[in-house]
């Protein structure tokens, strides 16, 4: 009987390597469940030992990774990798009796997000992914705010806007595609029209 390293060949097509989401507690090596004594990093899809999580991404209508009710599946489970950044404003203070610079917070940036996966053609082995590349590309081509659901993502936004797309090259396996899409956060915003005529 053969046997395969489908983490191994996963890592060589897709060029990350992580444990799948939701974690299998019992699969786990031992030394892993050693050092990771809270349960609750595991189940939330957060770094295990400095391991990527590789978790299913809900973008707009297409379900990337998994199966979804009302979704069109494409793909298998992406790697997200999101970052945070704070708007600042530093002043320097005159007269020499303050070091450093005075920090003023004024609110959060928008979340970067970065979104790599693997295309595969379900239907016909071999064959490029044609239909699921066409999906993403309608993704982008839609000039709106996508409804974006991650382990990681949930509770900080609820949409993005697609900034990027790239198909990358993949020579070592026939009827797959690499894929990079960026995006930004998106908040939803509440503008009240004064009334009165506008003056120009």
């Amino acid at each position: 009987m053969a046997e395969f390293d489908l983490n191994g060949l996963y890592e060589e097509v897709a060029g990350y390597r992580g444990y799948p989401f939701p974690v299998d507690l019992d699969k786990l090596p031992k030394a892993v469940l050693d050092q990771q004594r809270n349960r609750y990093r595991l189940l939330t899809g957060q770094a295990v030992d400095g391991q990527t999580v590789i978790a299913p991404v809900t973008l707009g209508d297409v379900a990337l990774g998994h199966v979804e009710e009302g979704k069109t599946t494409v793909g298998l489970q992406p790697m997200v990798v999101l970052e945070g950044k704070k708007r600042i404003v530093k002043s320097v203070i005159a007269g020499g009796l303050y070091d450093g610079t005075v920090k003023e917070f004024i609110n959060f940036d928008d979340y970067k997000i970065r979104v790599f996966g693997v295309l595969a053609n379900r239907k016909t082995q071999g064959a490029y992914p044609v239909d699921e590349a066409d999906l993403l590309k309608g993704l982008w081509l839609r000039n709106e705010s996508l409804f974006f659901s991650n382990v990681a993502t949930d509770g900080l936004f609820e949409n993005v806007v697609i900034t990027d797309i790239k198909l990358k090259e993949l020579n070592k396996a026939p009827g797959m595609q690499l894929y990079e899409i960026k995006a930004i956060s998106d908040s939803t915003l509440d503008a009240e029209r004064l009334k009165g005529n506008a003056k120009t």
